[in-house]
């Protein structure tokens, strides 16, 4: 990627699709995310998703649905079961 850490190369789209795979209790498709994080079409959550399989947080499986690899910590924030708490 760009040499930066995974909290720097995230946007907030980014970010906030993230949070929703982790809360997913199963692997989800584009279209799901797409809804889930109110993103604005199935192409920007494609490309959400292929961002975060390169920065090794989430893994896709043979049916095309994406789950979370990795919770990532981030500065500030702890992790409350599926929900990021400041």
């Amino acid at each position: 990627m760009t040499g930066l850490t995974i909290e720097e190369d995230m946007d907030g789209v980014t970010f906030r699709a993230y949070l929703q795979l982790v809360k997913a209790k199963e692997p989800i498709g584009p279209r799901d995310l797409m809804r889930r994080a109110e993103l604005s079409s199935p192409a920007v959550s494609h490309r959400v998703l292929q961002k975060l399989l390169e920065l090794g947080l989430a893994e896709k499986d043979a049916y095309g649905r994406y789950s979370v690899k990795e919770k990532m910590g981030l500065k500030g924030y702890f992790w409350l079961g599926n929900n990021l708490v400041p």
